[in-house]
């Protein structure tokens, strides 16, 4: 049953009757097309005119253009830029300038060559089993390696459906052009998830699917096909982005016009939900649909999945968008689903929220080459996690002093309740990065450590596949290469003027806490993109809370000493309201707020402490049915 939800709206949520698979037709009046279902009329706005280009998202149209030299090359200014960089507490060295750096560096374990294919840009991803299994996937291809980087299977995806031993009962058909390919590994359900595209016309535009039916890809797939074009318009499907929660695979795709590309064809993004359970079973396929995405009736573009950084959610997913196209901005939309889809109708909220540091298109990066340029593309959100009550994301921007590419890293704080964010550009004076992505590297506890890995190149470098880490202080470690670029990437001779990424990949080892398994591209000996796969591993023994500590139900305060903010995770019997009390030295309220859960368990309240002075402070917590659940003291140091 496909269950398409229309109508969702800024902050408004409206949803249609389920489509039951009835008889369908269209009408247009006054140049608008209707759908008919059931004697329902639903307008098709996924119908794209010329004169609705002003509705769509502003700067979608740009494409990124290289940049001048910045004038802090020069003796006079630099030590200007420097002194504006040291006042707002970003610490530079004279090769890595990236921000408070301090963490210790990550060691590399492993590497070896990951999945083939002559194809740009370069759709690099990986998923990596508890039993070891490597799955790397590249443009158009599917490699198996163990962990030792021993190669057992490689598939072009055109031909993986048919390779399988059992499709899904409907059947998936001849493919003839596949692309765009995600993998993810799901730790509770020990199986891999496969998500890759089907053509680029409304004629033919699928989202292929396959579920692995253990944690051993080689032991065959459940292969079924989401339609790509689900409002029968002259429109089709483009790079979709995946997420798990503990039911339910999330996938996001942009939906294009026909004859065009992503720079000039978007109409909208949507969301697709799918029943995991289904899928690992081999039955019949259900999906949610959630389309018509709008801010300020322009259509969101690119929907990024964020999925849990440690345990899977119980409930829905979170999301984010930006302005990709644009020069310059610091809009951030915060996108949420509630529910599972076996709780029925999917409830959706918007929230739009400011970064304090602007993103923008990046310039070209210039490898070192006379005459050749690599696209840096725009500042999509390409990846990010959720972890104790934080989001934290990557993109990619200008660095608006350097005038490089560079990683535009921010986190939500206080997601739940009222989010902010602050952002780091993570960049250097020598080199372009582009194309991250970011994985939760805790233990589980209150920490909010992460790993990030991303290409690089610049007018000395070949493009390569790098990793950077930082810490629960949010202190960066120096930037590691994982694999140095050896060629240019310019695989459509002779053109010079090529995306050298799209996407990386990057997991948690789920059988070996702190080591992490990334995948990236590189420019090989033939001036072509080569794929690198890596294993590292963080070297900091200061991660935080422990997992004991993280799943009691005791309360816990942190940081302790506190500075700007004072974190409280506590446990809750069932859904109520609860108070919280400072108190000072003197036994006088110095704040006071209430708030009211929704469900019973481990909750976690972030409170700002920027009105309080130093000293030594009592928080107490309090609740209807269970009067004081606990109190503790805290001290402020300035």
């Amino acid at each position: 049953m496909n269950k398409i939800y229309l109508g969702i709206c800024g902050l408004i949520i409206g949803l249609s009757s389920p489509l039951k698979g009835q008889t369908k037709h269209h009408i247009t009046e006054n140049n608008v097309s209707y759908k008919i279902v059931e004697g329902i009329r639903f307008e098709l706005k996924n119908e794209f005119h010329t004169d609705q280009l002003n509705q769509l998202q502003t700067g979608v149209y740009y494409t990124p253009q290289a940049y001048p030299k910045p004038l802090s090359n020069t003796k006079k200014h630099k030590p200007m830029v420097n002194a504006l960089r040291d006042a707002e507490g970003i610490k530079y060295s004279k090769d890595r300038n990236v921000s408070r750096r301090s963490a210790s560096e990550p060691s590399v374990l492993a590497g070896f060559s990951g999945a083939l294919g002559a194809g740009i840009p370069n759709d690099n991803n990986v998923a990596v089993s508890n039993s070891g299994w490597v799955v790397s996937v590249l443009n158009t291809h599917i490699r198996i390696y163990d962990q030792d980087g021993k190669w057992y299977r490689n598939w072009g995806l055109e031909f993986f459906p048919n390779s399988q031993e059992q499709t899904a009962p409907d059947g998936v058909g001849l493919l003839d052009r596949s692309y765009d390919p995600k993998i993810v590994f799901d730790p509770e359900a020990n199986r891999f998830i496969l998500v890759y595209l089907e053509g680029s016309e409304s004629s033919d535009t699928r989202i292929i699917t396959a579920f692995s039916k253990s944690d051993n890809p080689l032991d065959g797939w459940f292969v079924y096909q989401i339609d790509g074009n689900p409002f029968e318009g002259k429109t089709w499907s483009d790079y979709p982005i995946i997420g798990i929660s503990k039911e339910d695979l999330y996938i996001t795709v942009n939906i294009l016009k026909d004859s065009t590309d992503w720079r000039d064809g978007f109409t909208q993004s949507v969301i697709w939900q799918v029943p995991k359970q289904l899928g690992y079973l081999g039955q019949s396929l259900e999906t949610n649909l959630i389309s018509d995405i709008t801010y300020n009736d322009k259509s969101i573009w690119s929907i990024c999945a964020i999925p849990a950084g440690f345990n899977l959610f119980e409930n829905g997913m979170f999301f984010l968008s930006v302005r990709p196209g644009d020069m310059e901005n610091d809009t951030l939309f915060l996108h949420r689903i509630h529910t599972n889809f076996s709780q029925g109708t999917p409830q959706y909220s918007l929230k739009v929220l400011k970064t304090n540091k602007k993103y923008g298109l990046p310039p070209d990066a210039k490898p070192p080459s006379e005459g050749f340029r690599h696209q840096s593309n725009d500042t999509r959100v390409l990846s990010g996690f959720v972890h104790a009550g934080k989001i934290q994301y990557v993109q990619t921007t200008r660095n608006f002093e350097t005038n490089r590419s560079a990683i535009f890293h921010a986190t939500i704080h206080d997601v739940f309740e009222a989010p902010f964010i602050e952002a780091h550009i993570v960049g250097t004076d020598s080199l372009d990065l582009a194309y991250p992505s970011i994985v939760y590297a805790g233990d589980g506890g209150w920490n909010h450590n992460a790993m990030l890995t991303f290409s690089h190149s610049s007018e000395n470098h070949f493009p390569g596949t790098s990793a950077i880490y930082r810490d629960n202080s949010f202190n960066y470690s120096p930037i590691v290469t994982l694999k140095k670029g050896v060629g240019l990437i310019n695989t459509f001779l002779p053109d010079s003027f090529e995306r050298w990424g799209d996407y990386t990949g990057i997991q948690r080892d789920y059988s070996e806490p702190g080591a992490f398994w990334t995948s990236g591209s590189f420019g090989n000996e033939f001036n072509r993109n080569g794929t690198w796969i890596n294993k590292i591993k963080v070297n900091d023994v200061n991660v935080g809370i422990s997992k004991q500590q993280a799943t009691s139900k005791k309360t816990i305060a942190y940081p302790n000493p506190a500075k700007d903010q004072l974190h409280v995770a506590f446990h809750i019997q069932q859904p109520e309201s609860f108070t919280i009390h400072i108190y000072d030295m003197t036994g006088k309220i110095v704040y006071t707020t209430q708030k009211e859960t929704t469900f019973a368990g481990r909750h976690l309240f972030v409170m700002q402490l920027n009105d309080l002075g130093p000293g030594i402070y009592t928080y107490q917590i309090s609740a209807l049915s269970q009067s004081v659940i606990e109190q503790g003291k805290f001290i402020i140091q300035k």
